[in-house]
């Protein structure tokens, strides 16, 4: 763990191109979130990754500047920002393109993002006395949507639709 804070983790670093390919190797797993400066939703993914990093120290957490990068964003055919690509032992093994696979929307909660990282062994989860509380809220609020999609959950939150 000691070795692994000599190479950064636990913080959240932005990195220069040309040190890219040297942070993406030197470290086992490493979490790499091409942004824009401009776009809100980058802000959103480094305002939880720059919390998530603290969490996790067995992955390293970068992110790189897309407009600054060039040729790893065309190399990594990034096209969508904000992008994560996960690294394991250098290589790409996996990515979170825009915010689809966090539930589409600006105000998704950390542990679905944590969840996601550790799809692919990135992260281990962990699991926080904050994260149970959320997940068992969440769980029952999923339990609770049996009719979600049917006509008549979208008739009652589309009061001012033209079908009645």
């Amino acid at each position: 763990l000691l070795e692994n804070e000599r190479k950064g983790h636990g913080q959240y670093s932005l990195v220069p191109e040309q040190d890219f390919l040297k942070e993406v190797t030197t470290s086992e797993k490493v979490v790499c979130h091409f942004f824009h400066g401009d776009f809100q939703r980058c802000k959103i993914i480094d305002k939880h990754l720059g919390i998530i990093c603290r969490k996790y120290k067995e992955a390293k957490f970068i992110k790189v500047d897309a407009e600054q990068a060039p040729f790893f964003v065309t190399k990594l055919k990034i096209k969508v920002l904000p992008t994560i690509v996960l690294f394991q032992k250098g290589v790409a093994i996996d990515r979170i393109v825009g915010f689809d696979e966090l539930g589409g929307k600006d105000d998704f909660k950390q542990i679905t993002l944590e969840r996601r990282l550790a799809d692919k062994g990135t992260i281990t989860l962990k699991r926080d006395d904050d994260d149970s509380d959320e997940e068992e809220s969440s769980d029952r609020r999923s339990k609770g949507a049996l009719y979600s999609g049917s006509k008549y959950q979208r008739k009652t939150h589309n009061n001012d639709s033209d079908d009645d």
